[in-house]
Formats: C-alpha cells, sequence, structure tokens
C-alpha cells in the first residue's frame, strides 16, 4: 500500500516511522521542517496535489495536520476541494489530537 502523509509534525512522524516498520511505501511531505529525506514539500492551502504527487500512486491519505482553523474559510474550502478530487480515488483519513479540539 502507499500511503501519503500530510505533515509529519508530532504526529505525523509516528505515522510516517510505523507505517514504514510495517512495509508500507509511504509518501511524507511537510510544510515548513523537512524531518525525512524524502519529504515532499507541500502547502495544502497553495500548492496542487496534481503536481506535487505527480506519478505516485496513492492508496492511502493521513492527515495528521491542523487544517481546520484557517483563517480564509473560502481558502480553505477550495483547498479541500482540490485536495479531495485528486485524491478521490484514495482512502483519507484526518486525525488530529486535544490541541485541535481544545478538550
Amino acid at each position: 500500500m502507499n500511503t501519503a502523509v500530510i505533515g509529519t509534525g508530532f504526529l505525523g512522524e509516528a505515522r510516517v516511522r510505523a507505517l514504514g516498520l510495517r512495509g508500507h511505501a509511504v509518501v511524507p511531505t511537510h510544510n515548513h521542517n523537512q524531518k525525512f529525506h524524502d519529504s515532499l514539500a507541500f502547502d495544502f492551502f497553495r500548492d496542487d496535489p496534481e503536481i506535487i504527487f505527480a506519478g505516485k500512486s496513492i492508496d492511502l491519505v493521513i492527515i495528521p495536520a491542523k487544517i481546520e482553523f484557517a483563517e480564509d474559510s473560502a481558502a480553505l474550502g477550495r483547498a479541500m476541494e482540490r485536495f479531495i478530487s485528486y485524491f478521490r480515488s484514495a482512502r483519507v483519513i484526518y486525525i488530529s489530537s486535544d490541541g485541535i479540539f481544545d478538550g
């Protein structure tokens, strides 16, 4: 299974490592801090997934990054539509933490 992990903060980094240990082909992404040598630079709000993930067959997408609190809700909507449209044939899992939901 080919898995993209969108964002490699605390949760994302743990997912990349765990999936790699289980034999998954993992495509990690980062926005600011590149933690893995093969990580793709990807800004959820600005980048086109079709360009960033060109030539990669992705079956599973894990999003362990905070995206729902964007200041511009219209930009968030456009980014989500573009993202989901590109990954329409993949399973998408969005995970979060108490830091996002504030208890």
